[in-house]
């Protein structure tokens, strides 16, 4: 009884050993998307579109206005003047879309300012909704002018440049406030009044009788 049973169990082993293993490559559905459906870059600037799960080359770009934003076959985005526009990335019939809306440069809120010493007064940034804007301030006197997160804080007599270096995507834009800096006590600068130069008076017109 026991040779039988050993003789089975080694014509079953032999035979799982004689079939070959057929190994199973399941390939699961690769789900492809932009790096961005959406963004609002300044004018000037430039962002670079990728593609989750696939090669660029193998699709195509295109956007909708190229007036307001322009794409390269790698995906880099140009923005170009205020506005809306689509960007597309095209393979086997199926497309892929980001939104863009471009918007204006960033600036400050003021270009010069006149404070006094131990006052304080705000420069603030207007980014026209472009909340990706990054922004890093300085001054060329910490003596004179310091300033943290927009807010200058007047030292001492003299005068300085506060900058502000706004950075996007790739691009920097770097924004400039002259300050003058008066002791407490002093007289501001008056604002000079522009007065209007009268108008010539008319030569009167001779008429013969």
């Amino acid at each position: 009884m026991k040779k039988h049973l050993l003789k089975s169990i080694a014509a079953a082993l032999a035979v799982t050993m004689a079939v070959p293993s057929v190994p199973l490559h399941v390939q699961a559905e690769v789900k492809l998307s932009l790096s961005e459906s959406e963004c609002v870059i300044s004018k000037g600037d430039k962002l670079n579109l990728d593609i989750d799960g696939e090669k660029e080359k193998s699709g195509k770009y295109k956007t909708s206005k190229k007036a307001v934003a322009s794409v390269t076959k790698k995906g880099v985005i140009t923005a170009k003047k205020a506005g809306k526009s689509k960007v597309t990335w095209k393979k086997d019939g199926k497309k892929y879309i980001c939104k863009v809306k471009v918007v204006k440069a960033p600036i400050l809120s003021k270009s010069e300012l006149e404070i006094k010493t131990k006052d304080k007064k705000e420069v603030s940034i207007k980014k026209y909704g472009n909340k990706a804007l990054k922004v890093k301030w300085s001054s060329s006197d910490k003596k004179i002018a310091k300033v943290k997160k927009g807010k200058i804080t007047g030292v001492s007599a003299g005068n300085a440049t506060i900058k502000a270096k706004i950075k996007g995507y790739k691009k920097t834009w770097t924004r400039k406030v002259k300050v003058t800096v008066k002791k407490q006590g002093s007289k501001a600068t008056p604002t000079p009044v522009v007065t209007k130069t009268p108008a010539p008076t008319a030569t009167p017109v001779v008429t013969k009788a």
